[in-house]
């Protein structure tokens, strides 16, 4: 689902079976359909080559949390980034190519798994460039450090900025706590499929009249 964090409601939600398509697809199909700019932001779930460049691509921005800079499955992988609070861009390509070349520069090239989706390489063209602002900040009252990336503009949106949006994403946790169990979602009393759908939609509409 799409929440508005100013408006309080739900704006947009696909509603899949579990196999379909995952939670990356889902964000960046609502981001390409939605009428206005806006800022989308996630967990850490979200924060694949494949979903982030989908939303560039619809003229979009978001604001990801990663994994930091110490953890082996982090996209800042290999950036060779400082142990400290900062504000960088980050820049590689990406590519299915084994070659000598780019495993010669790992500074330079990103290797994409075989089991990974990125919609934006193919035979002809096999290598993709991508470049990202990363901010990394520490928490407030804690010594740990949380790190984001965005694609948005330094000038407006400067590091401080960039913190108070994060912590905006709160009000999506609580968002889900209040449709879950205030609207009765936590459980479906529905069986058929269509139905299921409906009373979904059902309880999102629910829960918007009650914030309006």
């Amino acid at each position: 689902s799409a929440y508005d964090i100013i408006s309080k409601r739900y704006v947009d939600t696909i509603i899949r079976g579990s196999r379909h398509h995952g939670e990356q697809y889902s964000m960046y199909t609502m981001a390409e359909r939605f009428d206005e700019k806006a800022i989308f932001i996630a967990d850490r779930n979200y924060s694949t080559w494949n979903n982030m460049e989908h939303i560039i691509k619809a003229g979009q921005f978001f604001l990801v949390r990663v994994q930091d800079i110490h953890s082996r499955t982090s996209n800042l992988r290999k950036f060779n980034l400082p142990d400290s609070e900062f504000d960088l861009d980050v820049e590689t390509i990406l590519t299915t190519k084994a070659t000598n070349e780019v495993k010669a520069h790992p500074d330079k090239y990103r290797m994409l798994s075989k089991s990974s989706t990125f919609d934006f390489v193919s035979k002809d063209n096999p290598y993709y460039p991508v470049k990202y602002r990363v901010v990394r900040f520490k928490i407030d009252g804690a010594e740990e450090y949380e790190s984001v990336i965005t694609n948005l503009d330094k000038d407006k949106f400067p590091a401080d900025e960039i913190k108070k949006l994060y912590n905006l994403r709160w009000g999506i946790e609580i968002s889900f706590r209040h449709l879950k169990y205030s609207a009765d979602l936590s459980a479906i009393h529905a069986r058929k499929r269509s139905s299921i759908r409906q009373e979904i939609w059902a309880r999102i509409l629910l829960y918007n009249l009650c914030i309006i």
